[in-house]
């Protein structure tokens, strides 16, 4: 009788490098990505967290929150791809709540960038004419209320007529409407004497008084020139103010 014996060969397998085999490192935030111009606008380093995730986080400025950045740049590029981000964005820009540098408001949306373009021109020329920045949101309503552009183009503006419409025209019309405020509101006087450019002295006659709507009002009633800068010479040009106010038809006991 024969007996076979079967052998079994065993071939162990392959053997793995053993770095392949290694995770890949989580990477922390850097603060060098805040100098490159993909991300310089927008990402900023994040609050400093405790723990496990300690600085792999970093905010974004249009979000409003922090995206994991464990995978460095990756993570941050693969964010900045998202519609979310790209809708965060164009409401950060158009927000008028919100500065931001001047290249952000040119994103590429052509209304985005006519919007920025009358924005920056209004700004420039309140800085130009050392006007405050308080004056832009009212000065936007003003543009607002034009007409149309056709009406504008043919609108002629120089420093002479608009002297003689503020004093020809608009004073008269303002005079006239607070002289009206005057007749059905109780007010009082009150009065400084300044000195203009010329040295020539001025006595500035205001009336204070409380409109219809509960609200203190001051306006300036009269400016005239004043030579005589004693106590009887004030009084006297006083006098004819108050005349000329009760010629207007205000009752001085008001």
């Amino acid at each position: 009788m024969t007996t076979v014996i079967k052998t079994q060969t065993i071939v162990n397998p392959p053997t793995k490098n053993p770095g392949s085999q290694r995770r890949r490192a989580d990477q922390r935030y850097k603060t060098e990505w805040e100098k490159e111009s993909d991300f310089k606008e927008w990402v900023r380093k994040g609050k400093v967290q405790t723990g496990q995730n300690s600085g792999y986080f970093a905010p974004c400025l249009y979000c409003k929150k922090d995206f994991v950045c464990k995978k460095g740049k990756h993570d941050a590029k693969r964010h900045k791809q998202t519609k979310a981000n790209e809708k965060n964005k164009k409401a950060w820009i158009t927000s008028s709540s919100k500065t931001m540098p001047l290249s952000l408001h040119f994103s590429g949306d052509p209304k985005i960038e006519r919007v920025a373009t009358v924005e920056a021109k209004l700004v420039t020329f309140l800085v130009e004419h050392d006007l405050p920045c308080s004056l832009s949101e009212d000065l936007l309503k003003l543009m607002k209320s034009m007409p149309g552009p056709d009406l504008l183009s043919q609108a002629t503006l120089g420093r002479t007529k608009a002297t003689n419409i503020a004093r020809q025209a608009l004073a008269p019309h303002f005079h006239e409407k607070l002289l009206e405020s005057l007749k059905t509101n109780l007010f009082s006087v009150v009065i400084d004497e300044i000195t203009d450019s010329s040295v020539a002295k001025q006595l500035a006659v205001c009336v204070s008084f409380c409109d219809e709507a509960m609200t203190v009002q001051v306006d300036l009633l009269a400016l005239v020139e004043c030579r005589d800068g004693s106590a009887s010479g004030l009084f006297n040009q006083i006098v004819k103010v108050i005349v000329d106010v009760k010629k207007a038809g205000v009752p001085l006991q008001n």
